[in-house]
């Protein structure tokens, strides 16, 4: 419990945290689109 909010990082800490969180949120949805696209090819329901 020591050191709690001695350490604590600044606003550069919670910019990259929170440019961090939102580019790892994009790559998991490109991902499941990618995963659907992918299979929907190969079943052959291209419409």
């Amino acid at each position: 419990m020591m050191g709690w909010y001695h350490d604590a990082m600044g606003w550069g800490g919670w910019m990259l945290m929170t440019v961090a969180m939102v580019a790892f949120w994009a790559m998991v949805v490109v991902a499941v689109f990618a995963i659907f696209r992918g299979t929907r090819r190969i079943n052959g329901d291209d419409h």
